[in-house]
């Protein structure tokens, strides 16, 4: 499912914090109104080129018992949570044997909902464990490379309404994370779940520069 996990401080590796802050409006604390106008531009950039957008970034489920095979190269998690009593850790193990795991990421939760990280190491197999006093509803990994779609939209519609006039410092960082979009857009390798098996296979794979239309 096509989804923005990102939070604003992922917006500080392209834009240092002090800078980024000194964007705001008066009466603004963060760029919450603006976040939500690009991931509408994202919806509909996919929309209008022809993907059916609820066949894109397929999660892979991931189990405390038995390790699941990813052949998408997988690497933001995400652990959506009902309850949870201070700080609980969850932690993703990988292997490439099925047998010997060692930790490829983790993440602290605080909170129920969604809490969303990235991996620090990529594996064939995967599940995950759990510390602390936490009720799991789903763990499970899902593609970053629409991570980028929506920081570079995000951060185009930043330093576009900063921008004072044509061609000054603020227009042209509009139009270099605007390019960096596009091209993006021109290159990137997307999964599709074609068949909406749930899974993925070595079929449902496409580049966005040669896409045609998927229903």
């Amino acid at each position: 499912m096509l989804k923005n996990l990102l939070t604003e401080s992922y917006l500080h590796q392209f834009v240092p914090e002090p800078e980024l802050t000194a964007y705001l409006w008066a009466g603004e604390t963060n760029y919450s109104d603006l976040k939500t106008a690009s991931e509408q531009v994202v919806l509909n950039d996919f929309i209008n080129r022809g993907y059916s957008v609820r066949l894109l970034r397929p999660e892979l489920a991931l189990s405390t018992s038995t390790g699941e095979e990813d052949i998408g190269n997988r690497n933001r998690i995400v652990v959506v949570a009902s309850a949870v009593t201070g700080t609980a850790t969850v932690t993703i193990t990988g292997s490439d044997d099925d047998s010997t795991y060692t930790t490829a990421g983790s993440l602290s939760v605080t909170a129920t909902g969604t809490t969303s990280g990235l991996l620090t190491g990529l594996y064939k197999y995967y599940k995950y464990s759990t510390s602390g006093t936490i009720t799991i509803t789903s763990v499970g990994l899902v593609e970053s490379n629409y991570d980028l779609f929506y920081a570079y939209k995000w951060l185009e519609l930043i330093f576009m309404s900063a921008v004072g006039s044509e061609g000054d410092v603020y227009d042209m960082k509009r139009i270099m994370f605007k390019e960096m979009y596009n091209e993006l857009f021109a290159s990137a390798k997307l999964w599709i779940d074609t068949d909406e098996d749930g899974e993925l296979n070595n079929t449902e794979t496409i580049n966005t520069h040669t896409a045609r239309l998927i229903r």
